[in-house]
């Protein structure tokens, strides 16, 4: 089953176009019609290795995703308390004809929040009534 066949398809304007870029530095593979397991491997020799240095310079320097300070209190982050409350997890990875390696995981998101994202529910830091 493709991870998120449709989610190209609904990108618009300057979003799909910064997409596209994406996806051409990926040969051209757009990782959301991956299929886990079949296109994929669990072979962590495939990972890309990884220093603390290259998450700073990625999420601080290049993305400003999060601030030097935010960085320094990682611990406090949403994604480290995601990651380690074992909400991630399948890792997988496949090799591009390019040496590049793209890496898939699986989040399990909870029951409350996919309430939300169905419209089941109304988000309580949201000013909208769905």
């Amino acid at each position: 089953m493709e991870f998120c066949p449709s989610y190209f398809a609904e990108l618009v304007g300057p979003t799909r176009a910064r997409y596209e870029a994406k996806i051409s530095m990926c040969d051209g593979v757009d990782p959301y019609t991956l299929c886990a397991g079949t296109d994929t491997t669990t072979d962590v020799e495939l990972l890309p290795v990884t220093t603390h240095a290259d998450i700073v310079n990625y999420l601080v320097l290049c993305t400003h995703h999060v601030s030097l300070t935010e960085m320094k209190a990682y611990m406090s982050l949403e994604a480290h308390n995601y990651f380690t409350s074992g909400r991630v997890s399948g890792v997988t990875a496949k090799r591009l004809p390019s040496k590049r390696v793209i890496v898939l995981s699986e989040s399990k998101v909870p029951v409350k929040q996919q309430k939300i994202r169905n419209g089941l529910e109304r988000d309580p830091e949201s000013s909208c009534e769905v």
